[in-house]
């Protein structure tokens, strides 16, 4: 789920007060703590409409270049030819994800040749370590 507005992510989340009295399983269950899931969105447009092998040698490479940063990715896809997609960022596990990560896949993605023109969206803010520290053991 994304929100633009920082304020909508901060309504849904417990309060700091809250969230210390959660025991461990509570922050897994409701994800929040050292167990949020923050993610970003990737929007491509291509430079002309792509399928067939094109499309999966470029989807090779995405993926290739995305296990290499240690993140995962959802979407890409929609009806063939496609000439606009979107996907969705996240880190592996619980591990936080950095801003350096998603410029580092925004700058790799203007790289290539079939990309006219690729942005991310999700607040720099938001990608930032962990809210509760301490507790480091993953179930």
């Amino acid at each position: 789920m994304m929100f633009e507005d920082q304020s909508l992510i901060e309504a849904v989340l417990p309060s700091a007060r809250k969230l210390g009295r959660l025991n461990r399983r509570q922050r897994k269950k409701l994800r929040v703590g050292e167990f949020r899931e923050l993610v970003f969105e990737v929007r491509l447009r291509f430079a002309a409409p792509i399928d067939g092998t094109p499309y999966d040698e470029f989807l090779d490479r995405v993926f290739a270049f995305v296990e290499s940063r240690e993140l995962l990715i959802g979407g890409l896809g929609g009806q063939l030819p496609l000439l606009e997609t979107t996907a969705v960022v996240s880190a592996r596990r619980f591990d936080p994800l950095a801003v350096a990560d998603r410029d580092a896949l925004l700058n790799w993605l203007n790289e290539q040749s079939e990309i006219a023109k690729a942005e991310c969206n999700g607040a720099p803010e938001a990608l930032q370590s962990n809210d509760v520290e301490g507790d480091t053991r993953r179930d």
